[in-house]
């Protein structure tokens, strides 16, 4: 939105002036339960016993808990075995004591558990913690660890700005990039992308997945941090409910989307800005955006084309449809 501290003839010189971009306390406040540390050693405790019932020793190393699970990193422990064997004397004699019988030694004999070991206890677990399903990671990457990932009794909820102020996100901004808040690990670390370095993202899933929900937190990553003149947004929704609701922001190159007989011309548009964004490129010697609106006195926005329901709009036509998306991907 603009303030109103500048003037109008600055707001028309440059319209950049008076434009502040949206605070994060628009946000609901996350109020999510918190999963207790408690809660999290007696579900350790509940894995160390079950496993070692059937002679499988491990040694809880690590607990990282997350908003919907927590995974545990075991160390897999040793077993020991006894056996006896007979002494034998320097020339290899077995040796007798004073009733005439060997002389018997006990050696201990130490064995580390297989992975595989803990791997098939898996139903047992699942029954041991009364938990519909568990995952484990063999080995845990970059660490000497299995994982396993409980779900939490208390899931929480992962709130659009706790991913934001997270400094990978921020990092993103900084950089000048199209940041993308994707949400939280199993271990609670917030993970986000830059859209810049994954140009197409497809986002696929069965039906209530949240594959519309990813979508809205795509496009209101981008509004709340990226100025309408450094990013224009071209929205597609057949479904006409999902996306409708963004009608009227300034980032729009046109209205939201719903006639799908309108569709095919204006991804041919697209494809012809693509090409003259390449000539504008090439006259100046740059390859990508970024380099061109270094060089270049009149910078170019990014260009975001988002499609909810693809299926839905590949059946309206489909050559016309497939052949426009398959050229804007080649290029």
């Amino acid at each position: 939105y603009l303030t109103n501290d500048v003037t109008t003839e600055q707001t028309l010189e440059n319209p950049k002036i008076g434009w502040v971009l949206p605070s994060l306390n628009l946000f609901n406040t996350d109020n999510s339960i918190a999963n207790l540390a408690d809660d999290h050693a007696e579900v350790g405790h509940a894995i160390k016993s079950c496993l070692s019932e059937f002679g499988v020793p491990v040694e809880i190393k690590q607990i990282n808990p997350g908003p919907t699970v927590t995974m545990f990193g075991l160390t897999p422990g040793w077993i020991t075995k006894t056996k006896h064997t007979r002494e034998k004397d320097q020339y290899g004699g077995i040796l007798k004591g004073h009733d005439g019988k060997p002389i018997l030694k006990q050696i201990e004999e130490k064995t580390r558990v297989k992975v595989d070991t803990i791997l098939a206890r898996e139903k047992d677990l699942t029954l041991a913690l009364a938990v519909p399903s568990l995952r484990f990671q063999a080995p845990v990457p970059g660490e000497s660890l299995v994982g396993v990932e409980v779900p939490n009794a208390h899931p929480q909820v992962v709130s659009l700005p706790s991913i934001m102020r997270s400094p990978n996100f921020t990092d993103i901004v900084d950089k000048k990039g199209l940041p993308i808040a994707l949400g939280k690990g199993p271990g609670g670390e917030a993970h986000s992308i830059d859209l810049t370095r994954l140009p197409h993202l497809l986002i696929a899933g069965s039906t209530g997945s949240g594959k519309s929900v990813c979508m809205n937190s795509i496009i209101t990553s981008l509004l709340t941090h990226i100025s309408p003149w450094d990013i224009r947004m071209m929205l597609i929704d057949p479904k006409r409910v999902e996306l409708t609701a963004y009608n009227g922001i300034p980032h729009l190159v046109t209205p939201v989307l719903t006639d799908l007989d309108n569709v095919v011309s204006l991804l041919k548009g697209v494809i012809q800005e693509m090409f003259s964004r390449y000539k504008r490129m090439e006259a100046v010697g740059a390859k990508n955006i970024q380099a061109y609106n270094k060089k270049s006195s009149e910078p170019i926005p990014y260009f975001i084309l988002c499609i909810d329901e693809l299926a839905d709009l590949m059946m309206t036509a489909p050559y016309d449809v497939e052949k426009s998306l398959t050229r804007l991907a080649q290029l």
